[in-house]
């Protein structure tokens, strides 16, 4: 996670949509952010912002999905794609509400039509 100083696992706790945490996604974040929009927010300095600005959490949730995710599947998601398969990326391992999430995931893959 890269959390090398005292009180960074506080400060760099999970926050957004998909609980970005540790001081080096944090980072990657920012560099992303800062080269994709042209910005000078770092948010190693202000971490809060993944949690209180909404257009912020958008983005760091789509970025972690991409990044954590997306560019991990082999081949690209298709309907064989299974919700345990994206829970681990995500998750590490599944977890309380797998069957729940496994429904919603097969309804939202079913509307976007992944073959």
């Amino acid at each position: 996670m890269g959390n090398a100083n005292t009180g960074d696992g506080y400060k760099f706790r999970g926050r957004g949509i998909f609980q970005l945490t540790g001081r080096y996604n944090y980072q990657q974040f920012t560099t992303y952010y800062q080269n994709r929009y042209g910005s000078t927010l770092d948010f190693t300095t202000n971490p809060g912002l993944v949690a209180s600005d909404k257009e912020i959490v958008v983005i760091s949730a789509l970025w972690f999905y991409k990044n954590n995710v997306l560019d991990k599947l082999n081949p690209a998601m298709s309907s064989s794609t299974s919700v345990a398969k994206v829970t681990k990326l995500v998750n590490g391992d599944e977890t309380k509400g797998a069957s729940h999430r496994k429904n919603l995931f097969n309804k939202i893959k079913d509307s976007i039509t992944c073959n």
